[in-house]
């Protein structure tokens, strides 16, 4: 059992930082330029505009064309019957590249057949090359590796191969693929800057992500084999440079006169900038030409010394004015407690200079665990809508439930008391494989055909859409050049939205398409446009945006200086693709009193010990004949259930299968009652180190759930653990997490419901976040038998 918890606690460290990193991307930048340095290592980087020159070239190469200029290097390659074969299959290496034509961004169709593989293969497999070059074998692959059987994108430098990583949390570019010999499959690849995609007979497989794509931007096409023949035909390959429709149009003086990031607008008498983190003030007669009336010091940020927030921590802003007064709303992650707790505070301003915190702060805070929302909510935009304030805000999840980043919907009254959708997310991230199917978040809204407003807030007139304004992105990972972009979605009621979609494009943009793209290479925002603001302003609605252009060289951010930019799009340009949208059936809309049946108080962090309580409330309840009681125990429970989000369903589904079962039972009017198994001996309890064993126990729990509980006062605010083992040892899945240390609380029982298979506990393992200050006062595990 120790060996186990001290292995337990090594995966603990590891997704606390990746936590840790999700909040503090900056932790990640030596990680990022220790990749460029090794990068630069291998030859200098390719001129900026000769890069330039190749992307607008944007060549194209029909099948006829493919194989009419090849440089072969090993194998034996061959031109037969319109396809391009390799057929000896003991030749490692095997490669050919198509003279000529270079691409940066483009997409590589082909049919691709393994025909036979070597005796002594390893990785024996047939594979295209993108962005090859050819002199010194630099080049990625991407394709089927028949011994394995799978699809793997793997860069070779001087034939030296490394697996690419795919995302923010390290795993692999590969993916199980039952490749079979003589089987011809039809495969898309598509460079898109820094990420490369995989799709096989029209299904996305794979992708893989450069840490920083300007070390090779550009290079030629081909043809590799490893230890296998095969076989290349009706092979094809586009430019894909300036291929989406917009109706977007970036100012052609971008950026402007600023370096603020995520800024966030408004205009009154004047245009009015705030920036993200830093909470700078900057003004403006034109939405150009800014200046700085306050200095370039915080505003924002000044006499941040309360409980929440500290320090200089002001995210992802958002302003309207409202009853003649500034609000601004922002995202910290500051210590509550000595710990992370996520959440939305707000500030007011007569002046937009001097601020005034909310004593409630903070005001709108993340989900309970396993909820779409459960670690952060943020990069948010507000609005004032008639008689209440609208807000929509970023969520993420843990690593463990897939490190998501989507948007969620709110409504309230004064600012101060929220209520949020029950439907959240209410904007999803795009399928696995799109241009956006990794993070969503950075949000802008605006409402049309309400009165005009240039500061947010809008009468509440009814047939008028919102307006949301995006930055996508095709995984997890934001800490690289080349993958940021902004989006676009629609709604007639704030709640179901549509992404903006132009029918003419595919992979990555089969579902969706970026309506502001990056910058041509070279020019500032060619490694990626994103964090967006937007604002209505007479007849268009404008977006105030971040721009880059650096690379990762050493001493630098991840995506260099940023720049501020803005972009265009005609009121009357939005008002048409509603219009089409409604015309198609794609829209809904729910009206006053459906949204008001949407909306739910927030679920508390103590959500799930709290249920249990009422479980174990209405067991007792049953068991004593205590009919009152048992009817308010299960009102309290149909009542939370009541709340769930999918996520939060499917959380209790897979997590607390063993609740439950219970709660079905309980539900059915069935006996389930309770016997105290085992407590904490006296001697045992008081302050405790944050990793907490107890062995030597024999504790027989029948085929039957089992609720643990402890009771622990502890100052760190995170996730927890508790293990147990049995007389079989500890098996994947004897885990549960719990969130300990949430505010309001001094001695808060936490509870954990679980399967022990029939097998008497032999220890527990209970693993409060590391640094905490911990007083456990006591444990208890709780049979809740079903016996008929």
């Amino acid at each position: 059992m120790s060996n186990y918890l001290e292995s337990c606690a090594i995966v603990r460290i590891c997704k606390r930082l990746s936590t840790y990193w999700a909040k503090c991307p900056c932790i990640l930048i030596g990680v990022v330029i220790s990749h460029a340095v090794f990068a630069g290592a291998q030859g200098a980087r390719p001129n900026e505009a000769g890069v330039a020159v190749v992307e607008r070239a944007n060549e194209m190469l029909q099948p006829a064309q493919a194989f009419e200029n090849l440089e072969t290097k090993a194998g034996d390659w061959r031109v037969e019957n319109g396809a391009l074969t390799q057929a000896d299959a003991e030749a490692p290496y095997a490669r050919a590249f198509i003279r000529g034509p270079r691409w940066l961004d483009c997409v590589i169709k082909a049919k691709v057949r393994v025909d036979r593989v070597g005796a002594m293969a390893a990785s024996p497999g047939v594979r295209l090359i993108v962005r090859g070059d050819e002199t010194t074998d630099t080049f990625y692959t991407v394709g089927l590796w028949a011994g394995s059987r799978e699809v793997r994108i793997e860069k070779s430098r001087e034939l030296a191969f490394e697996p690419m990583k795919s995302d923010h949390l390290g795993n692999l570019a590969v993916a199980p693929f039952p490749v079979e010999p003589g089987t011809t499959y039809e495969v898309t690849v598509v460079a898109d800057h820094a990420t490369i995609y995989c799709y096989i007979d029209g299904q996305f497989v794979v992708l893989a992500q450069e840490a920083d794509f300007t070390t090779q931007p550009v290079g030629r096409v081909g043809f590799f084999t490893n230890a296998a023949t095969g076989a290349f035909s009706d092979v094809s390959v586009k430019g894909r440079y300036g291929i989406t429709s917009s109706p977007v149009t970036p100012y052609a003086g971008n950026p402007v006169n600023l370096t603020n990031y995520s800024p966030a607008v408004i205009k009154d008498d004047k245009f009015r900038m705030w920036d993200s983190l830093l909470g700078r003030y900057n003004e403006s007669v034109d939405g150009i030409t800014w200046t700085w009336p306050a200095g370039k010091e915080s505003v924002v940020n000044l006499n941040n010394t309360s409980d929440w927030p500290t320090g200089n921590q002001c995210g992802d802003p958002d302003v309207l004015k409202w009853d003649g007064q500034y609000w601004i709303t922002f995202w910290s992650t500051c210590n509550r407690r000595n710990g992370a707790f996520d959440g939305m505070g707000i500030k007011r301003s007569p002046d937009g200079i001097h601020w005034k915190p909310e004593p409630a702060n903070p005001v709108f805070y993340m989900g309970p665990l396993g909820d779409w929302d459960e670690m952060v909510v943020g990069d948010h935009a507000m609005i004032r809508d008639g008689d209440c304030f609208k807000l929509w805000h970023v969520g993420i999840t843990r690593g463990q439930r897939g490190y998501r980043n989507e948007f969620g919907y709110a409504e309230s009254k004064d600012g101060i008391h929220w209520r949020k959708c029950r439907l959240n997310p209410i904007v999803t991230q795009g399928k696995p494989g799109t241009w956006d199917g990794g993070w969503i978040y950075a949000a802008g809204v605006v409402k049309i055909d309400d009165e005009p407003s240039e500061t947010h807030v809008y009468a509440g007139k009814p047939g008028a859409s919102y307006h949301l304004f995006y930055t996508g992105q095709p995984s997890n990972n934001e800490i690289i050049c080349g993958v940021k972009r902004i989006g676009y979605a629609f709604s007639l009621d704030g709640v179901h939205w549509v992404k903006w979609n132009d029918p003419n494009t595919a992979e990555p943009f089969q579902d969706s398409d970026p309506v502001v793209t990056w910058s041509a290479y070279g020019q500032k925002g060619f490694t990626g446009v994103g964090a967006a603001t937007a604002m209505l302003l007479g007849d268009e609605v404008r977006l105030y945006y971040s721009m880059y252009e650096e690379r990762l060289d050493v001493g630098r951010p991840p995506e260099g200086p940023v720049g501020t930019a803005f972009a265009t799009v005609k009121v009357d340009a939005l008002r048409q693709i509603v219009a089409d949208a409604t015309a198609k059936g794609l829209l809904e809309c729910a009206n006053r009193e459906e949204m008001d049946a949407l909306l739910d108080d927030p679920l508390p962090q103590s959500m799930w010990d709290d249920l249990q309580g009422l479980v174990l409330a209405a067991v007792r309840a049953r068991q004593s004949g205590d009919a009152d009681g048992e009817k308010s125990a299960l009102a309290g429970i149909a009542a939370t259930r009541a709340r769930f989000t999918k996520a939060l369903e499917r959380y209790y589904t897979g997590a607390f299968a063993a609740l439950k079962s219970v709660v079905d039972r309980l539900e059915a009017g069935l006996l389930v009652t309770e016997n105290l198994l085992w407590s904490l001996p006296v001697e045992q309890m008081g302050n405790m180190e944050p990793q907490i064993e107890i062995p030597g126990l024999n504790i027989e729990t029948g085929n039957h759930p089992v609720m643990i509980e402890i009771e622990a006062k502890c100052d760190r605010f995170d996730v927890a653990r508790v293990a147990w083992a049995t007389d079989e040892g500890v098996k994947a899945g004897q885990e549960m997490e719990f969130i300990a240390g949430y505010p309001g609380v001094e001695f808060p029982t936490y509870r954990v419901t679980i399967d022990t298979g029939g097998h008497p506990i032999s220890a527990l393992g209970i693993r409060f976040p590391a640094g905490a200050t911990v007083d456990l006062k006591q444990v208890r595990i709780r049979e809740l038998s079903m016996d008929t």
